[in-house]
């Protein structure tokens, strides 16, 4: 009993001296903006419509680009509740033709008569020192309202 005592102690000790090393360490993450002061995260889009176009669903946000060419593309989430899970749908990149709002037609797995709820989320370009490349995601925009699907 007692080397089994000792054996546990001994354990404790050394994830105690590991966890107390950890913390003492430098942060790297290239997206982190609180280790990379070149890294900005991006503002939160704002849906302005989703509505039914035929069987498809079309849904415009605002783009969010406070500082020029920051936003890179815009990733669309969906649901078949206000409540989610959100699933990533699609990517909707940023084009030089885009304009201040951005558009994105749905007719991926459409079923007549659901309701759908969508999110977007901004990202940046690619920041430097990420493998493989990628830029930092905001956050989710606000749902936007169940949008009834139409008939074919």
């Amino acid at each position: 009993m007692k080397a089994y005592l000792n054996e546990t102690l001994f354990l404790l000790i050394i994830i105690l001296i590991f966890l107390a090393s950890a913390c003492s360490l430098e942060r790297t993450n290239p997206l982190d903006p609180k280790s990379n002061p070149n890294v900005t995260i991006p503002p939160t889009p704002v849906i302005i419509s989703s509505e039914t176009v035929g069987r498809d669903i079309e849904l415009i946000w605002y783009r969010t680009e406070e500082i020029p060419h920051l936003i890179h593309h815009y990733n669309i989430y969906r649901s078949g509740s206000d409540r989610g899970p959100f699933r990533f749908i699609r990517t909707v990149y940023v084009t030089e033709e885009s304009g201040e709002t951005m558009e994105y037609t749905d007719s991926f797995q459409i079923v007549s008569g659901l309701n759908y709820f969508y999110k977007v989320s901004a990202v940046t370009h690619p920041v430097e020192g990420t493998v493989p490349p990628r830029g930092l995601e905001g956050r989710l925009s606000d749902h936007c309202g169940g949008v009834r699907a139409g008939g074919n």
